[in-house]
């Protein structure tokens, strides 16, 4: 579902919140298809958002999701 939400672009903003809360979640693949999400909606996500995809890049346990996460971060920054 986060990957449907991120391929939509910047009319599945209101998904943001929950994006986010997903960056949350315990399973690995939803952290990591939450964060390339966030990334794919580009300058439509939330500062709250990108905080969030900031802290997982750097503090996840898993370096695929810190490493996935820093790419949705670079994309996300690059579309504003």
């Amino acid at each position: 579902m986060a990957w449907a939400l991120g391929r939509i672009g910047p009319k599945a903003s209101s998904a943001i919140d929950a994006l986010a809360l997903a960056l949350k979640d315990p399973k690995q693949g939803v952290r990591t298809r939450a964060a390339l999400a966030i990334g794919l909606l580009g300058s439509s996500a939330s500062q709250e958002a990108a905080s969030s995809l900031a802290e997982v890049a750097l503090l996840d346990e898993n370096p695929g999701v810190r490493g996935h996460a820093a790419q949705a971060l670079s994309k996300l920054y690059q579309n504003r």
